[in-house]
């Protein structure tokens, strides 16, 4: 059965519609949105990530598999969903999916996944079908099924690592969360839990994603999940009943490599093994060194692109930032109530003894005139003062509330 949009003369590809989601092979997929939930409200909002993807991955011939829902006041007439993939639309239509969620499928363009990060953006374009007020905007939604939103690859291969920068590529499950399992026959020896935790910390930090999380154990029980990277770690003499396949050469000195996990379907496992536990320490912290920051650099970002489409810039004092910057695009907007979101970082020693005055400056043109913007931090709102009414380049200042 067809479904979606037809291509169009801006060159947006065919969609068709699956009978159910279970007709999709398991082996394969990957999973995208970085939260157990992602809905889109209000009038217009968009989401936007980075996914990382091998080499193996971006060359592969790949399908985006898609599932929504809709709440029912949603005007399917006046309302679009659009998915973009590094700034390329691959599924453009109108929403329509109130009785129940439906599946859709989009054909990704050759060429346009990258070995690297790719960036993804949902969003909804939403109207009410019989109320036109401020308040029925917030009546407005559509929710994306994570557990139905996923890649699927042509070549069984795809999801191989070959090279220790793909661990960036993990991935993660139909819930958001990503899961390394470290398998260490000699776990409870004197001096593992030192070298495992140097282990987890770099791996966190490599990985960068939301939702992570670390198990410890000593056999390969329990089954391999989506957006979880097997990890072997140990001599060749401890890995070898688990891990027949250990590489020849930790014989005699200390060395990181992928094989496949046992008894699966070419899901790939990092093992680290050397010798001694001493050449393994020295391997890690070889291999962690490569996502330390020396506490002597000054970060000058916090890295959440993986779930927010950019990473966050540091505010150290009085500065000038671009919203543009912070991931926040230029729209036409035509409806009641705009929102879009971006975030900032501070230091870890942050003291707010100056509360002051956040400013924000609208530009040319305004074309409505009883505009008037809120800025959100945590729980407080700041609100500009009365609807600006000047054509030109004015300045609205937001006093910012001691419990944010």
């Amino acid at each position: 059965m067809q479904g979606g949009a037809p291509s169009d003369a801006q060159g947006t590809p065919k969609t068709t519609t699956p009978a159910s989601a279970a007709e999709v092979d398991d082996p394969g997929r990957r999973y995208l949105v970085p939260s157990p939930n992602l809905r889109l409200g209000g009038e217009i909002d968009q989401r936007s990530w980075t996914v990382y993807l091998t080499a193996d991955e971006a060359a592969s011939g790949a399908k985006l598999h898609f599932a929504y829902q809709n709440a029912v006041v949603v005007a399917p007439e006046a309302s679009r969903l659009t998915i973009t993939i590094n700034d390329v639309s691959v599924y453009a239509d109108k929403i329509s999916s109130s009785d129940q969620p439906s599946d859709h499928v989009a054909e990704i363009p050759a060429g346009l996944l990258r070995a690297g990060p790719n960036t993804f953006r949902f969003g909804a374009d939403q109207r009410h079908r019989t109320d036109c007020t401020i308040e029925s905007t917030y009546e407005l939604w559509t929710d994306i099924d994570p557990q139905r939103t996923f890649l699927a690859f042509d070549n069984e291969r795809a999801g191989r690592f070959s090279r220790l920068d793909d661990l960036r590529a993990v991935g993660l499950d139909g819930k958001g969360n990503t899961r390394y399992r470290l398998i260490v026959p000699a776990l409870d020896q004197m001096g593992a839990t030192d070298v495992l935790m140097r282990l987890s910390e770099g791996l966190s930090l490599m990985g960068g994603m939301p939702n992570q999380s670390f198990a410890f154990q000593k056999t390969t029980d329990g089954a391999l999940r989506p957006g979880e990277l097997p990890i072997f770690v140990g001599t060749p003499d401890e890995l070898r009943p688990l891990l027949p396949g250990v590489p020849s050469a930790a014989t005699n000195a200390a060395v990181a490599s992928f094989v496949d996990y046992p008894g699966s379907n070419g899901v790939s496992a990092l093992v680290l093994s050397g010798p001694s536990w001493p050449s393994i320490q020295t391997l890690i912290d070889s291999f962690v060194a490569t996502a330390d920051t020396s506490s002597n650099q000054r970060r000058e970002t916090l890295l959440t692109s993986n779930w927010s489409g950019t990473d966050t810039p540091f505010l150290f004092g009085d500065s000038t930032i671009n919203l543009s910057a912070m991931g926040v695009t230029s729209e036409e907007f035509s409806g009641r109530l705009f929102r879009t979101r971006f975030t900032v970082g501070v230091p870890a020693d942050f003291y707010a003894n100056a509360y002051g005055e956040a400013a924000f400056y609208l530009t040319p043109p305004i074309r409505r005139m009883s505009c008037r913007a809120a800025i959100s931090i945590s729980s407080s709102t700041a609100i500009s003062p009365p609807p600006c009414r000047s054509p030109r380049r004015v300045a609205r200042s937001c006093g910012i509330c001691r419990s944010s």
